[in-house]
């Protein structure tokens, strides 16, 4: 049976962070690094030729991508995105469900680094549920709202980020839909700075 998990599961999501013909768990671990926990990942080496990997005719995506976490010079880097995309290996390019990958089982599981939730999962909805434990989370998710919000699209104000803050606090304390209710009751929503000048 399909797993759904919010977000995680959307086919459209899914299919953003694929490549245009096969998987990419490290597209896929990069969007959740990057958008769902607010991280700054670095760009690859200048001197690295980006190749992806060969699928071999009876070999999976996750068994050609596993060369990524092997060598060690591409290791530093994708120790922290590809065992994550690993998870999604239930889902195809397009987004849609699978059980096989050229005539194998899927394998689902992977892990996370460096982060609050530290640690292994099997599938999207393990994950989902992990990062529903996640301050990281939490904060990466009342950011992005206050971002959209108010269409922050650089770096933030220091009144801004207390407004975050408090944001940060209802969410914690009411969900998703305390968050959105608290958005109108933040300086930056009930006050504008008057430019030097005046009007």
């Amino acid at each position: 049976m399909r797993p759904a998990s919010g977000i995680l599961t959307m086919g459209g999501l899914l299919a953003e962070h694929a490549d245009r013909n096969n998987t990419s768990p490290t597209r896929r671990g990069v969007y959740l690094r990057t958008m769902l926990l607010c991280e700054s990942l670095p760009p690859p080496p200048p001197n690295v030729i980006i190749v992806p990997p060969v699928q071999e005719p009876n070999q999976t995506r996750r068994q050609a991508m596993t060369a990524h976490v092997q060598d060690s010079f591409c290791a530093t880097c994708h120790k922290m995105m590809d065992p994550i995309g690993f998870g999604f290996e239930g889902f195809d390019a397009s987004g849609a469900w699978r059980t096989t990958d050229s005539g194998q089982p899927i394998d689902t599981s992977g892990s996370i680094v460096g982060s609050d939730v530290t640690g292994a999962f099997n599938g999207p909805t393990e994950l989902g549920a992990k990062l529903a434990t996640s301050d990281e989370a939490l904060a990466c998710a009342t950011t992005q709202w206050f971002r959209f919000a108010f269409g922050r699209d650089g770096g933030m104000t220091d009144g801004d980020q207390c407004a975050v803050k408090a944001l940060q606090n209802a969410m914690k304390a009411g969900g998703a839909l305390a968050l959105v209710r608290a958005i109108p009751e933040t300086a930056p929503f009930l006050y504008r700075k008057i430019p030097e000048g005046g009007l």
